[in-house]
């Protein structure tokens, strides 16, 4: 269905033709934040797997994230995220059990505010410049 690039798809027209589809996988697609508010048609996904890809924005995941309010995973491994709020954008999401940030260059402001996902049961956050005070708080 979707190939290496994902450059000529229309995501608004797809996902009112998949409006039951619940694990969409776009990891390793080279996205940008730009496609991000076209996603915003699924509302069934349960699971969402953008890793890899180009993103740096946490207005765009914020965005994303108050059209998907289901979603129980979320991959956003392997981006941008150095000096966003990038839990802050993720907030909105009271149904998120995973969460996958790892090597997204994160910082302490960056995740400063993950506890405020209260289901969240799973986070991976291996691989970004995070000392060991902020890992012990995040437990």
């Amino acid at each position: 269905l979707i190939t290496n690039t994902c450059e000529y798809l229309d995501f608004e027209t797809l996902s009112s033709k998949l409006v039951k589809l619940e694990v969409l996988d776009l990891s390793h697609k080279s996205l940008t934040k730009d496609v991000l508010p076209s996603l915003g048609g699924f509302t069934s996904l349960k699971e969402l797997y953008l890793s890899d890809n180009e993103l740096d924005s946490n207005i765009y995941i914020s965005g994303l994230c108050f059209m998907l309010k289901n979603l129980e995973v979320f991959d956003l491994s392997y981006n941008n995220f150095n000096n966003t709020d990038i839990a802050s954008a993720l907030s909105g999401l009271s149904f998120l059990k995973s969460l996958n940030l790892g090597n997204s260059q994160l910082t302490p402001r960056s995740i400063l505010n993950i506890s405020k996902l209260r289901s969240l049961e799973i986070h991976d956050i291996e691989g970004n410049q995070l000392n060991e005070t902020i890992l012990w708080r995040l437990g």
